[in-house]
């Protein structure tokens, strides 16, 4: 999976955000669209705070192991 960050869209964000809802990370994300905006920046740092991950928004390595519960 690539890395993902504010600005990002595609397929991969949206199951990004598909992942952070399922975790109960929802934030103010509405339906996933593909767009990582500030909504799902808040959800990504509510998720890695949660997670004793850097809670700096950005999805790489060690949150999509955490995500992806490898």
């Amino acid at each position: 999976m690539r890395t993902l960050r504010q600005g990002a869209k595609g397929e991969d964000v949206r199951a990004l955000q598909i992942l952070l809802t399922g975790r109960g990370c929802k934030g103010n994300m509405h339906e996933p669209d593909g767009i990582f905006g500030p909504n799902t920046l808040g959800a990504v740092k509510l998720y890695q705070g949660k997670n004793k991950l850097d809670a700096d928004g950005i999805v790489g390595k060690l949150t999509w192991s955490a995500l992806l519960g490898l």
